[in-house]
């Protein structure tokens, strides 16, 4: 469960920077 929640985590970030990229 722990690599589950990081994994969304890690995918939320990266989500945030590339909408903060365009």
């Amino acid at each position: 469960m722990g690599l589950n929640t990081n994994k969304q985590m890690l995918v939320e970030l990266l989500k945030k920077r590339v909408l903060s990229l365009y």
